[in-house]
């Protein structure tokens, strides 16, 4: 997962890109992004909690892909799924700050220099935010 200049490999991935993966995974790609990136701080920093709230977003979209014949007959799924989609959202949102506040700390460190993220672009945007920062990184070292 080591990539050149401090940055994962994946960073070369321009927004244009990214909004062409998401069309063509069915908006999977991001999920996808946000794991890679949340595991390789974690691999550089030996800590980070970003990558637990990532793979629980893929669980949930992974049981939302099953069909209903695999869960208990009686219960009325329909009730929860307004609850679960808004926790969901909101997971989603607060796990986008927290692979921010790893990159910033991870940036802080030796290895690197300081790396400024706007709060506001990162709950517009999430990761394609984040890795358009990392782009920017990988472009100035």
């Amino acid at each position: 997962m080591e990539g050149r200049k401090g940055v994962p490999w994946i960073s070369r991935v321009t927004w244009f890109w990214a909004v062409v993966l998401t069309f063509f995974t069915c908006g999977v790609f991001p999920l996808g992004l946000a794991i890679y990136l949340s595991a390789w701080v974690r691999l550089k920093r030996k800590t980070g909690a970003a990558i637990y709230a990532y793979l629980v977003l893929a669980v949930a979209l992974l049981s939302g892909l099953l069909p209903t014949a695999f869960f208990i007959q009686g219960v009325q799924w329909e009730i929860f799924s307004t609850p679960a989609s808004i926790a969901i959202c909101l997971l989603w949102i607060a796990s986008g700050f927290l692979l921010r506040r790893e990159l910033i700390l991870y940036y802080k460190s030796p290895e690197g220099g300081i790396l400024e993220m706007s709060p506001w672009f990162t709950g517009l945007f999430s990761v394609y935010y984040l890795n358009y920062c990392l782009w920017v990184v990988r472009d100035s070292a």
